[in-house]
């Protein structure tokens, strides 16, 4: 309850920050609205996955150090939000992946040791990548800052050394951000993890290297003016395409939401795919990556929460234990039905709105944009086929011994918030899109 109370008491402060456009410590650490965007997902999320370990791990050992992790997890998410600096950059993202490493092995048992083994290995091997691309960012321009102005590289000469540099990074949080073809670890450190620290990884982890990427992007187009639109398009249309394909065959529930991260992640490159074209256009994109990273944020915690509940009622984790759920448990059914819906992408959910507005950047950039918009619609019907595996399975197949079960509060509460913002952001957006427009100016001036 401490835990949850700092929380709280964070992300109250927060807002009271949103209008705040300061940087502080020779440019390390930038408040704007860009990291008050990303803060203010990782708090939600940190707050939504506290309430539902509450019950998770209530018999477990150690849980002073289960929600010091999580708190440390928090800070280092937040760190690489703010970070005006490569270095600031490595180290929030340092505190934040050593802290999951042992979030993921919790439970101390052979699953989640191998899970926790399967994500550490390949992710201490890609943070050398980044911490050597940092090296030689160095080496090749004087200096780590990621504020153009300040370090006076507006128009500098790309060098082979800044390329390699760049090659480093890109590798390096394509690995944190799950894009292909470094998705290897999502899978097997999703199914193994505890259900919570898997809504953890993918509604707030996962998202630690979209915030470093964009202002990473951002700052090599303005500083070299590169552009890296088709090169981003390529993994975007990629990684969507493998997530969904692979997704379809999956039995296990979880398994099938790690494919499905792997896909969102695919939608969210296609707006920062669209921001290299800069100007308005541009600023949709970008916009429209942040507003779904926030959406995707609540689909994927209710989804693997309400996966948690199912389990913790000893259904099951399998697509097939969940023949009827919507009788055994029935408000974690039409929770779970929503989450499900929305990751699909219809009405009246903010999954939709993000699709959508990802789709209209796409198809106003135009030229090989267009097909971004064509792979996003076609995948997103693909994906409608596995979800709707699921929902069938809750809704509309014969269950003979349907009793009730018992649904703990501490799993409802953080799908039923999850629930409604969703629906906030599906048939009232433009607050929020808004303030993403603002956000996405921010980072492109």
């Amino acid at each position: 309850y401490v835990s949850l109370y700092a929380l709280f008491v964070s992300f109250m402060y927060l807002l009271t920050l949103r209008d705040v456009n300061a940087a502080m410590f020779s440019n390390f650490f930038i408040v704007d609205s860009f990291s008050i965007i990303f803060k203010a997902v990782f708090l939600s999320v940190a707050i939504l996955v506290t309430i539902a370990s509450l019950e998770f791990i209530k018999d477990e050992r150690n849980q002073g150090e289960y929600y010091s992790l999580l708190l440390f997890a928090t800070l280092g998410m937040m760190i690489v939000a703010s970070a005006g600096d490569l270095i600031t950059i490595y180290v929030g993202l340092e505190l934040a992946s050593i802290s999951t490493y042992a979030l993921v092995a919790f439970k101390r048992d052979e699953r989640s040791i191998e899970a926790a083994m399967k994500y550490f290995i390949p992710s201490a091997f890609f943070s050398g990548l980044i911490l050597f691309g940092i090296s030689l960012m160095y080496g090749a321009v004087g200096t780590t800052s990621l504020h153009p102005p300040y370090a006076g590289l507006i128009g500098a000469e790309l060098t082979p050394i800044a390329m390699l540099a760049m090659a480093f990074l890109f590798a390096g949080f394509g690995f944190k951000m799950a894009a292909v073809p470094f998705q290897m670890w999502v899978a097997d450190t999703y199914e193994g993890a505890p259900t919570p620290i898997s809504a953890f990884l993918a509604a707030g982890s996962k998202k630690v290297a979209f915030a470093a990427i964009f202002r990473i992007v951002m700052f090599f187009m303005l500083a070299f003016r590169m552009e890296f639109g088709i090169i981003l398009g390529v993994v975007s249309i990629i990684t969507m395409t493998f997530g969904n394909v692979v997704a379809l065959s999956q039995k296990n529930v979880k398994r099938m939401l790690a494919y499905s991260s792997i896909a969102q992640a695919g939608y969210i490159l296609v707006g920062l795919a669209v921001a290299t074209k800069m100007g308005y256009v541009g600023q949709l994109g970008l916009a429209s990556s942040m507003l779904h990273i926030v959406v995707h944020a609540f689909m994927k915690a209710g989804a693997f929460i309400g996966v948690a509940a199912v389990a913790y009622m000893l259904i099951g984790d399998k697509i097939d234990d969940y023949i009827g759920l919507s009788k055994r448990a029935p408000i974690t059914a039409f929770c779970m039905l929503a989450f499900l819906v929305s990751l699909t992408g219809i009405v009246p959910f903010g999954g939709f709105v993000s699709k959508f507005l990802l789709f209209v950047a796409a198809v106003k950039a135009g030229g090989f944009m267009t097909l971004l918009a064509i792979s996003l619609a076609l995948n997103s019907t693909l994906s409608a086929y596995y979800y709707g595996r699921l929902i069938k399975n809750m809704y509309f197949m014969p269950y003979e011994l349907a009793e009730k079960v018992k649904e703990p509060q501490a799993f409802l509460i953080p799908m039923v918030i999850c629930l409604v913002i969703l629906v906030i952001l599906g048939i009232y957006p433009m607050p929020f899109f808004d303030y993403t427009m603002g956000a996405a100016a921010t980072l492109m001036h």
